[in-house]
């Protein structure tokens, strides 16, 4: 049996909003950074299309039936989960015993001032933004840790002042800052961290220009009314206001299929509820979520679950291993350990436990670095890199129980042994020219040019396995594929290596943990169907 191995490290991009700004997985790496950007690394169809709910002002029970309505509990996501708005809550005339209800009902609560006006100084925004939290938290009984998110009154922020007292104050992420689109087609952007300061037009000032590590802005992405003429920040603020139950249905409809046509940005709906007062707003958003529930992929979360999104791809069935922190080459072990602690701990927060360790650029720090694999509990590291051979068998995973006896291609490579670790080797491939080797198909000295020649690449270093030992075949590559126009070639080669193997009746397509389950309970072809060792 042959195994083809792909690895996802949580997966790094190359955006940049500037040469010499942000640039993903550069100088700034996920999950504490995130750049500006139209486009996200990952490609479109594997992106779920969030959509949001984001109302504002205070909270009484006038809107409970229309909520009631729209968010009924019979209403799930595709992970089963109910949909769910945002309340950015003003103090004056809030009953929070309403809020409470909202509360249990899984709203998100988040912060829109105590006295409802022009917050525009630091002191303004440290007071107000202290006081509401706190009400909400001592009023409406939600969790410290809960409330997060902040939206300034008319969406007037105090620039780089405001971010400052958020970030004193515990807040995580704030949903203030507008950007406008000039046509239906044009994008929006994704929701990303100021540590390079708002990228886009400040369309009311003033905007932070400063960098403010890991904290999240989710920018409010006017729609476009249903003529398509005129940005409306709010739902419910358009020059050109819907007449009609069919005017309002496509004003919601165009928005949301230019955002899943497009490239699948979070859509939000920023409003205030009295817009569904309208019997024909109201019937026109309910026939439209039912309707957009009905598209592949559609998430509708409250406006905080961003930060939660790489929880997503583990619910996609991806492994999710770890590269560090930084995912960067460092050389000390105190550097090595804080890597390692601070991105189990993060993940952690998102149920995520992985079980493989690479260290960045393949470069193993020696017995120090397996010592910490084993500390911190990994099954497998896939550090290590095999000799390559031209021709003949390859190396098969194993576990480091006699330490690793090949030769030390890039050093430092343990020395000692480590009973039960398996270490999943990086066999070098050769490029398309058959010249040179290269650890990451993405890599090599020479770039295939051409779809066909990317297939024949990639399918030849797969015969060299497939034809001798049937060792796993790993396909080990970054995300510069898939982020960046000028690999659009490689990409579509790679797509007609992998439908090629899709025809192949004893070639599987797994992740590097499946694959150890399967070495240690051996299954042949034969049996596969019968008895599995993975699930799926």
């Amino acid at each position: 049996m042959h195994l083809l191995s792909c690895l996802l490290i949580l997966l790094p991009a190359v955006v940049s909003t500037s040469p010499f700004g942000c640039q993903q997985a550069v100088n700034c790496h996920l999950p504490s950074c995130f750049c500006s950007t139209f486009e996200h690394f990952m490609n479109r169809s594997d992106i779920p299309q969030m959509v949001y709910f984001g109302l504002d002002d205070a909270v009484t029970g006038s809107a409970s039936g229309y909520y009631k309505t729209l968010f009924r509990r019979d209403r799930k996501n595709p992970n089963g989960c109910p949909i769910t708005p945002t309340l950015y809550i003003s103090h004056k005339y809030t009953q929070y015993d309403v809020v409470r209800e909202y509360r249990e009902l899984g709203y998100e609560l988040a912060v829109h001032s105590v006295t409802h006006t022009n917050i525009n100084t630091g002191p303004k925004v440290l007071q107000e933004a202290r006081d509401q939290k706190e009400n909400i938290i001592n009023l409406a009984g939600a969790k410290r840790e809960d409330v997060v998110g902040w939206r300034s009154p008319f969406l007037q922020t105090a620039g780089d002042v405001q971010v400052e007292m958020l970030q004193r104050l515990g807040y995580e992420y704030d949903i203030s800052l507008t950007n406008k689109r000039a046509h239906m087609r044009d994008s929006s952007p994704f929701p990303f961290t100021l540590d390079y300061g708002w990228q886009y037009n400040c369309q009311i000032r003033p905007c932070p220009t400063q960098s403010h590590k890991s904290f999240w802005e989710v920018p409010v992405n006017a729609l476009r009314d249903f003529k398509d003429q005129y940005s409306c920040a709010y739902v419910d603020g358009c020059y050109n206001r819907p007449a009609t139950e069919a005017q309002a249905y496509k004003y919601i409809m165009d928005n949301f299929l230019s955002h899943y046509n497009g490239n699948r940005a979070p859509l939000g709906f920023n409003m205030h509820y009295a817009w569904f007062m309208s019997p024909n707003n109201l019937r026109a958003m309910d026939r439209a979520i039912h309707d957009m529930m009905q598209y592949h992929g559609v998430y509708i979360i409250n406006s905080g679950t961003f930060r939660m999104y790489l929880k997503l791809l583990k619910d996609r069935g991806m492994e999710i291993a770890s590269k560090g922190y930084n995912g960067v080459h460092y050389n000390d072990q105190h550097v090595l350990n804080d890597e390692m602690y601070t991105q189990l701990y993060d993940l952690s927060n998102l149920d995520i436990k992985p079980k493989g360790w690479r260290s960045p650029n393949l470069k193993p720090l020696g017995d120090g670095q397996f010592e910490k694999v084993m500390k911190y509990g990994y099954l497998y590291d896939s550090t290590l890199t095999a000799p390559r051979e031209h021709t003949g068998d390859k190396i098969w995973p194993f576990t480091l129980d006699y330490g690793w006896k090949e030769s030390c291609v890039i050093p430092d490579c343990p020395k000692s042994a480590y009973p039960g670790l398996w270490e999943v080797p990086n066999t070098p491939i050769i490029d398309y020219r058959n010249q040179y080797i290269c650890n990451y198909v993405d890599g090599c000295m020479f770039s295939p040019p051409t779809a066909n020649d990317t297939f024949n690449f990639l399918w030849n270093n797969f015969k060299s396995h497939y034809q001798t030992n049937k060792a796993p075949f790993g396909i080990h590559l970054r995300h510069i594929w898939f982020s960046h126009p000028f690999f659009t070639k490689n990409l579509e080669g790679l797509r007609m290596f992998v439908d090629k193997l899709s025809t192949m009746n004893d070639v599987y397509i797994l992740s590097i943990q499946n694959i150890i389950e399967w070495m240690k309970k051996p299954t042949s072809l034969q049996n596969l169907h019968v008895s599995s060792p993975w699930n799926c």
